[in-house]
């Protein structure tokens, strides 16, 4: 039941969106929560794994925030291994750098919370 928190807590509604990483084969979107302080990052990937780097100036700048997050796990492929995953949780500032792997054919999801 933990892989579907995410979806529970995801806004349905946004003020903003901005595109961080695009490429021809991966895109990842942030995107602020209507009337609320979440920011939910996702992310597709293409055939070819990569890591994913997130420069923390893209959170406002007062949150620290713990994400509850679903990145792909490093043994998830979606050939071989497609339901893996992993949710850790950590804090996060505008000082942090948030680093991604993502599997081919993979991506990922966080939810980011202002920490109260």
């Amino acid at each position: 039941m933990d892989a579907f928190q995410f979806i529970k807590d995801v806004a349905v509604d946004w003020d903003d969106s901005k595109y961080l990483e695009r490429a021809g084969k991966f895109i990842t979107v942030a995107r602020n929560a209507k009337g609320l302080r979440q920011l939910v990052l996702g992310s597709v990937n293409g055939d070819s794994a990569r890591t994913s780097n997130i420069p923390s100036t893209s959170f406002p700048r007062e949150k620290s925030i713990p994400p509850p997050s679903m990145p792909t796990d490093p043994h998830r492929t979606y050939k071989t291994n497609p339901q893996a995953y992993n949710i850790p949780k950590q804090i996060v500032t505008r000082e942090s750098r948030l680093r991604q792997w993502c599997a081919p054919g993979g991506g990922y999801a966080i939810s980011l919370f202002e920490v109260k």
